[in-house]
């Protein structure tokens, strides 16, 4: 990699598909997820095509004749707790789980939610927000926090005045 003011810039090398989301624990452990589950690891010395995710979160949607950028996320909170969220190729949501073997579908905190997007924030933690349209006719923008074990609501707060949340730091 080129490094300068303690920045590295690396190329993904043999890495054959459009990234979708990255996200990483170190510069010597980083994932990009693409299209179709595509995955790639990055050891701080080369890009490993790794098997792609059988629940294939990360898919690119077509209406028509127009296709949008697949829209999906990665936060790696440690080498064995790495997520991703995003749509199938049928626009179903999913939430898969990297135990440090394998990938699994992970928990969703309630039914009836979609849209389904991760975010990492400081000391190791994580966010959901999605949309949840199981208790009323409009859906609301929801969120949720990871605490290593279980989802805990966010009560109260701006999240039910939005139909979307696209960005949360």
């Amino acid at each position: 990699p080129e490094c300068a003011d303690g920045y590295c810039r690396v190329y993904p090398g043999e890495t054959r598909f459009p990234a979708a989301a990255i996200g990483g624990i170190s510069p010597n452990d980083v994932w990009l997820v693409g299209k179709g589950g595509a995955l790639s690891h990055f050891d701080g010395k080369a890009w490993q095509e790794e098997p792609s995710i059988d629940q294939a979160p990360c898919a690119t949607q077509c209406f028509d004749e127009d296709c949008i950028k697949p829209r999906c996320a990665l936060v790696a909170l440690a080498d064995d707790d790495i997520w991703i969220s995003g749509k199938d190729e049928l626009g179903e949501d999913h939430l898969v789980r990297y135990d440090g073997t394998r990938w699994n579908a992970a928990p969703v905190p309630t039914e009836g939610l979609r849209d389904l997007t991760v975010w990492p924030v400081e000391h190791g933690g994580m966010w959901l927000t999605a949309l949840d349209g199981s208790s009323s006719a409009e859906p609301v923008a929801v969120a949720y926090r990871w605490d290593g074990a279980a989802w805990s609501p966010r009560a109260g707060g701006p999240f039910d005045q939005f139909e979307r949340i696209d960005d949360l730091s």
